[in-house]
């Protein structure tokens, strides 16, 4: 009997080993780049598409495609201000906490950089997410590719909304030296 139990064991262990999951720093991953990608969002029944570039932390582009509705609106976000722009016209700089583009950006700089998350590899992916007690406001999970961690996906749960990345480039942050005028207007110059 007791042979038994350790084979069963033993084979259990293996299995668990065979199946490519394991933990992984998420600090290991160095993620702390300028991302531009091309995001499918799905919110409850409603759908979007944009382009998001990420040039710094905290400092975001949001050029929408779809629905035709947003077409041509740009967000800018700076640390938490957002100013928007409307087929050129700029139309003011203003706070929005809950809204889900800032909870998109919020979620994908925790996923970044935060603390209290973490990282299980599955197969050919990453799967990072915040854990109780963490620091994200909302709970999320992002899908990274394992051998280039670039993002594939992010969801945010309580939210219901899905977000699908593709055409993504990733490259080292470019320090950006904002004037004073350009951070109390939460403008980031267009040529970065």
């Amino acid at each position: 009997m007791k042979k038994l139990a350790l084979l069963l064991a033993a084979f259990a262990i293996l299995l668990t080993a065979c199946s490519g999951i394991s933990t992984i720093n998420p600090n290991r991953l160095q993620l702390d780049k300028a991302y531009k990608l091309t995001a499918n969002i799905q919110y409850g029944n409603n759908a979007a598409v944009a382009n998001f570039t990420r040039s710094a932390a905290n400092v975001w582009e949001i050029a929408f495609l779809e629905p035709f509705a947003m077409e041509g609106m740009v967000l800018t976000y700076l640390d938490g201000r957002v100013s928007m722009e409307l087929k050129g016209q700029n139309t003011g700089t203003f706070v929005a906490d809950d809204a889900v583009f800032t909870m998109i950006i919020a979620a994908f700089e925790h996923a970044l950089t935060g603390e209290g998350r973490e990282a299980i590899a599955v197969g050919e992916e990453i799967k990072l997410n915040s854990r109780a007690g963490g620091s994200a406001n909302k709970p999320y999970e992002m899908v990274l590719n394992r051998k280039s961690h670039e993002p594939i996906s992010l969801k945010l749960p309580t939210m219901r909304v899905i977000v699908d990345f593709s055409s993504v480039t990733v490259s080292q942050i470019v320090p950006v030296i904002l004037q004073d005028s350009e951070r109390v207007a939460g403008v980031i110059p267009h040529d970065y």
